[in-house]
């Protein structure tokens, strides 16, 4: 499964997934725990698009 998510403005942010890490290119996950992931993008990119992969 991939979404395409617009930031106005970039900082961290966490998506739920019961299957497993998601990834986006230049971002690592790391796991909050029931099925939580953040991924630590850095604050203050303006217009930030990216491409999600869930399993």
């Amino acid at each position: 499964m991939r979404w395409f998510i617009s930031f106005v403005e970039a900082g961290p942010f966490a998506v739920w997934s019961a299957k497993g890490a998601s990834s986006a290119e230049g971002l690592e996950f790391r796991n909050l725990g029931g099925g939580l992931w953040q991924a630590d993008m850095p604050i203050g990119r303006r217009d930030v698009e990216l491409v999600l992969t869930r399993p």
